[in-house]
């Protein structure tokens, strides 16, 4: 599993400090320059190895998470969303 520490940067998101790790994944606050609202992001602990199944989870809640920040803020387009999780 990759260690995460504090400075290392994913997607343009600088991670700052680790807040919260649960059984599947780590939430870190983030920052990054395009942004100046407070940022989370969750990483999902996956080890090498791991079946596709460990991931579904993670991608459903990238699928529905537009609808539920349209009812929630009302927003007219979604939140931006880092794929930390990508391979390629």
């Amino acid at each position: 599993m990759l260690r995460l520490l504090p400075g290392q940067v994913i997607d343009g998101f600088t991670l700052v400090e680790p807040l919260h790790r649960g059984g599947m994944a780590l939430l870190w606050r983030v920052t990054h320059s395009a942004h100046r609202q407070p940022l989370l992001m969750k990483v999902p602990l996956i080890a090498y190895g791991e079946g596709p199944g460990a991931i579904v989870g993670f991608e459903v809640e990238q699928m529905i998470l537009p609808r539920l920040w349209a009812r929630t803020c009302r927003a007219s387009s979604p939140p931006p969303i880092s794929r930390a999780n990508r391979t390629s």
